[in-house]
């Protein structure tokens, strides 16, 4: 099996190392010999072969011994000699820490605002969506200014001075908007998040002239996530019974539009877990205007809710086998209710 060509170089190059450092180590015995020859013929006029060949192994035995002496470094500690795969291993933990520290250079070097300022927005919008889903924006007083009142301390406290930041640094660039002025000192409700993320992105998209750098970032007007997140959050939910109807025992619940547009929505199905159906009825939406659920006393198959607007629907649960108390009991596990809201199916946990 023959040697591949790796491996026949790696032998020339030990041949040739070893060649070259013989020729070093014995350089000095053969001077030594050649000027006993010399001294011999001038003062006998013969040579003495055997002082010629004793010299010149004696002087090599020198040369050996130097050799094997291990070298001194500049500290006085002497250097040992180490294999090839050590020096190896070392030269490869040296380029892995090399790149480790190239890496940390690349990071400490501070981001493009426009990437800082797209990270801000998207850290903001996740941030104040998932505060509006521990904490839902009631619809009127005194529930509603003390809602503000939180909404605004979580915002300042978190998110306005960086933003705030942003909007300055945006501002040195050229880039202003009399929008974002104003929205970025009031409370953050769902209408105003999306409008200082938007505002956000679109004046970071603008930062370079050049169509194909801009290109990078993507633009706030295909922001897609921002005209189809649905969110809709129960304001109440209670049982009602009211005998001598087709279905007296009823599931009423009171929910409110958080999305960021209005929405189309309609009964599409439920799924029962601890508690049943007596039936399906699906005209049981209502909306709340001027006051009031309408239409009343009967509801609608299908209904538009506007944002931050009210709506109510119900379940007719078989009195048959469940009565209010066991209702009540069970909340939480009763089932999951699925909508139909602009064409897609959200499911709500009841």
């Amino acid at each position: 099996m023959g040697l591949s060509e790796q491996a026949k170089g790696f032998i020339n190059n030990v041949v040739a190392g070893a060649v070259w450092d013989g020729i070093k180590q014995l350089w000095a015995p053969v001077v030594l010999a050649a000027m006993v020859a010399v001294w011999d013929k001038i003062k006998h006029g013969s040579l003495d072969w055997v002082a010629i060949v004793g010299m010149f192994l004696f002087a090599s035995l020198l040369a050996f011994l130097n050799f094997r002496k291990p070298k001194q470094l500049q500290g006085g500690k002497p250097q040992q000699w180490k294999p090839a795969w050590q020096r190896l291993q070392w030269a490869n933990a040296e380029r892995v820490r090399l790149e480790r520290e190239i890496q940390q250079l690349k990071a400490a070097q501070p981001k493009p605002l426009a990437g800082r300022v797209f990270e801000l927005a998207a850290r903001y919008r996740k941030a104040a969506r998932e505060f509006h889903k521990q904490n839902p924006q009631p619809p009127a007083p005194p529930a509603s200014t003390a809602w503000a009142t939180k909404a605004t301390g979580w915002y300042r406290t978190n998110f306005y001075s960086e933003i705030q930041r942003a909007q300055n640094e945006l501002a040195a660039e050229g880039l202003s908007d009399i929008a974002l002025d104003v929205s970025i000192e009031y409370p953050p409700t769902l209408d105003r998040i999306e409008q200082i993320v938007q505002k956000l992105r679109f004046l970071a998209s603008q930062l370079s002239d050049d169509p194909s750098e801009r290109s990078i970032f993507p633009s706030a007007n295909i922001d897609k996530d921002v005209t189809t997140s649905i969110n809709i959050s129960i304001v109440s939910e209670h049982v009602e019974y009211a005998g001598g109807t087709d279905c007296p025992l009823k599931l009423r619940l009171h929910l409110r539009n958080d999305s960021a547009e209005a929405i189309d929505v309609r009964f599409q199905e439920f799924r029962p877990q601890c508690i049943t159906t007596k039936k399906v009825v699906t005209e049981t939406f209502q909306v709340w205007l001027a006051g009031a659920f309408l239409p009343h006393p009967y509801g609608i198959g299908r209904g538009a809710v506007i944002p931050a607007q009210q709506f109510g629907t119900w379940l007719a649960i078989d009195e048959g086998r469940f009565n209010k108390a066991q209702v009540e009991e069970h909340r939480g596990k009763i089932g999951i209710l699925v909508l139909l809201v602009n064409g897609q199916h959200y499911d709500i946990q009841l």
